[in-house]
């Protein structure tokens, strides 16, 4: 893989057409692959300001966050983005893109509190947890509405 040479066009993309999201969100990508998480972090932050209609910068940011371990972060970034969706998707008429973007976002955003309650069962033991009980009938209704969404 010539991950040096992709991130260098981009880059050169990005001179010509400095405000498109996809080169911003590619270079991202690249820079993750390479293991330069900051400027990732950055540059999916921007394509998702740009263009804010395209999902795919949140969600990838959220699965970033998971995959080093952070999945709190993770799911504040994909409630955001699901936010921003506000169940459109779940409309018999909307863009095919739009509820493949949203089943990906709420079957991660799930795992993301289940990571999460877990975590907080093992810290609080037989103690209250108020986190698992506000957060994880989200995920379920989450997990649901991925369910019914999916192609038959």
């Amino acid at each position: 893989k010539d991950l040096e040479g992709a991130e260098a066009a981009f880059e050169a993309g990005l001179s010509v057409a400095p405000a498109d999201h996809k080169l911003i969100m590619g270079r991202g990508q690249v820079c993750s692959m390479r293991g330069n998480d900051r400027v990732a972090f950055r540059c999916l932050d921007e394509a998702s300001k740009v263009y804010p209609l395209d999902h795919a910068a949140g969600i990838a940011m959220g699965k970033m966050h998971l995959a080093v371990r952070r999945p709190r972060a993770a799911l504040r970034r994909l409630d955001a983005v699901l936010a921003k969706i506000s169940e459109r998707d779940l409309r018999e008429d909307a863009w095919m893109p739009l509820k493949a973007s949203a089943w990906d976002a709420r079957v991660t955003a799930a795992r993301c509190a289940m990571l999460c309650a877990e975590y907080e069962a093992n810290k609080a033991g037989d103690g209250p947890r108020p986190w698992s009980r506000e957060r994880l009938p989200v995920a379920i209704e989450r997990l649901r509405a991925s369910i019914a969404s999916a192609p038959q």
